[in-house]
C-alpha cells in the first residue's frame, strides 16, 4: 500500500521534501544570523560615519540631561514637548553613571527612502558596554543630499554581564533543543504541510455541484491558504504568546529583526485546509461531486 502511494504521488512527495528543505533553510538562517561589531575608521566622511556620530550625540546628551540638545536632535518632542523631561530622565536609567568600557557599532542600514524627497532613513545599533552591565541602543535618523538630518524613532535596553557572553554573537541553535521548542517547531513544519495537502487535494478535485464551480473552487483555495489565530513563540525566551484575530498566509512565519533580537516562529490554525480535508475524507467526494444519475 505505501508503495502504491509513492508511485502514485512521486509529485506530491517531492513538493513535500522541497517545503521541509525551504522551511530549514530559513529556520537556519534565522537561528544563526549573527551580529558583527562594524568598523567605519575607513569612512569618516560618509553618510553612516555622520549617522553614527549623531547617535552617539544623542546618546551622550541623554546621559548628561541635555533637554534641549535632545530636543533639537529628537523630531518626536516637535509635538510634544511637555514629555521631554521626563521621558530623558527615564531613558537615561538605562546608562549607569560611570563611563562606558567601549561602545561598538553592530548595526547600521538603511531602513527605507523617499523617492520624491530622496531622503532616506538609516537605522543604527550601538552597543555600551559597562563593567556589568551592557545597553542596546538602537536610533533611526533621517539624510538627504549626504546630509544627515534629525533622528525619528529611538529605543534602549540593557541586560547584565558582557553582550558577546549574552548575545554570544549568535542565535541559539538547534542543539539547545527543548520540549517547548520541539512542540514548536512540530506545530511550525505540520500547519504548512497539512496546508499544501488540502491545497493539492482541492486542486485536483473535479467542482460539479454548482453552476460557478470555478468560483467555488477559488473560494475554497483562499479559505485553505489562510491560516486564523496567531501563536508567537520567542525561541529565546521560550514564551508562546496568542492573537485571536489574525490572519497568515500559508499558516506559518518566521521573524527576526536584528541580530541582537529573539528570533520568532509564528503558526496559526489552519482552518480552511481541517474543514476541506474533514469534508473530502470523511464526508465522501460526493460533497463535491454531486452529479445527476440517469
Amino acid at each position: 500500500m505505501c508503495k502504491k502511494f509513492i508511485l502514485n504521488n512521486k509529485a506530491l512527495i517531492v513538493i513535500f521534501i522541497l517545503v521541509i528543505f525551504v522551511l530549514f533553510y530559513f529556520l537556519s538562517m534565522g537561528l544563526n544570523k549573527k551580529c558583527h561589531v562594524i568598523n567605519l575608521s575607513n569612512q569618516k566622511h560618509s553618510v553612516e560615519a555622520q549617522t553614527v556620530n549623531l547617535s552617539k550625540t544623542f546618546i551622550t546628551a541623554i546621559r548628561a540631561h541635555q533637554y534641549k540638545k535632545i530636543a533639537s536632535l529628537f523630531e518626536v518632542f516637535d509635538t510634544n514637548p511637555n514629555d521631554l523631561v521626563s521621558w530623558a530622565d527615564n531613558t537615561s536609567d538605562f546608562f549607569p553613571n560611570t563611563k562606558e568600557k567601549s561602545i561598538k557599532l553592530i548595526e547600521i542600514k538603511q531602513a527605507g527612502k523617499n523617492k520624491k524627497s530622496k531622503v532616506a532613513t538609516i537605522r543604527t545599533s550601538l552597543v555600551y558596554q559597562f563593567d556589568n552591565r551592557f545597553t542596546i541602543a538602537s536610533l533611526v535618523s533621517n539624510h538627504a543630499n549626504g546630509k544627515v538630518g534629525r533622528i525619528l524613532w529611538f529605543q534602549v535596553g540593557s541586560g547584565f554581564g558582557t553582550f558577546e557572553k549574552t548575545n554570544n554573537f549568535n542565535s541559539s541553535s538547534l542543539k539547545d533543543l527543548t520540549i517547548k521548542r520541539f512542540f514548536a517547531l512540530v506545530l511550525w513544519f505540520a500547519m504548512p504541510l497539512l496546508t499544501l495537502i488540502a491545497l493539492i487535494t482541492c486542486i485536483k478535485t473535479t467542482f460539479t455541484k454548482s453552476k460557478f464551480k470555478w468560483l467555488w473552487k477559488s473560494s475554497w483555495i483562499i479559505f485553505i491558504c489562510m491560516g486564523f489565530m496567531l501563536f508567537s513563540f520567542d525561541w529565546a525566551t521560550q514564551i508562546y504568546e496568542a492573537r485571536v484575530l489574525a490572519f497568515v498566509l500559508f499558516s506559518v512565519g518566521l521573524h527576526k529583526a536584528s541580530c541582537f533580537l529573539p528570533l520568532y516562529l509564528t503558526s496559526s490554525i489552519p482552518l480552511g485546509a481541517i474543514i476541506y480535508l474533514l469534508k473530502h475524507f470523511f464526508c465522501g467526494k460526493q460533497t463535491f461531486n454531486n452529479t445527476k444519475k440517469n
